[in-house]
């Protein structure tokens, strides 16, 4: 009798501490959807700048792949501490990226889009006016990234 309000309590808990055991589809959109819905893609450079607002992250616009942008970007983010890492997925050359549509922005327990981090001097694609992806910001660590690939390819086929 005693293991059956424990186990009662112990699944109570699991709930509240694991409430996004199942993350929602809309936050692992196709690879193409994505592309087709981003108003702006560009590779950008993260930049240090001492007037960037607490918590935000500066950009230099390298080249705009897709809509008008601005040279300079600003978006919200948090910097990683010195043992942590950022991840650009092998290239994106990783399965994970485009098998499982994961990508380097993570989400909380509540099934939200964490802001991403950023290295000052690292090149990222910026997929900008579409709601919260994992994809959206992707480190770019060479010329022949599999994800800057592919999102120019789509882009020339015209299919935006």
């Amino acid at each position: 009798m005693r293991k059956l309000p424990v186990a009662f309590i112990l699944g109570c808990f699991s709930c509240v501490a694991l409430p996004c055991s199942i993350t929602p589809m809309n936050l692992y959109r196709d690879h193409a959807t994505l592309i087709s819905e981003a108003s702006v893609i560009v590779l950008a450079e993260a930049i240090a700048s001492r007037e960037a607002p607490l918590n935000s992250c500066q950009f230099r616009t390298v080249r705009t792949l897709k809509g008008p942008a601005p040279d300079e970007i600003s978006i919200s983010c948090w910097s990683p501490r010195p043992v942590e890492s950022t991840t650009d997925l092998s290239a994106h050359n990783d399965p994970a990226f485009w098998q499982g549509r994961m990508g380097r922005v993570t989400f909380s327990t509540t099934c939200q889009i964490m802001p991403p981090t950023f290295i000052v001097g690292h090149k990222y694609l910026l997929l900008l006016g579409v709601k919260p992806d994992t994809k959206q910001f992707e480190e770019i660590v060479e010329p022949n990234d599999e994800w800057l690939l592919f999102v120019e390819k789509h882009l020339q086929r015209g299919e935006q």
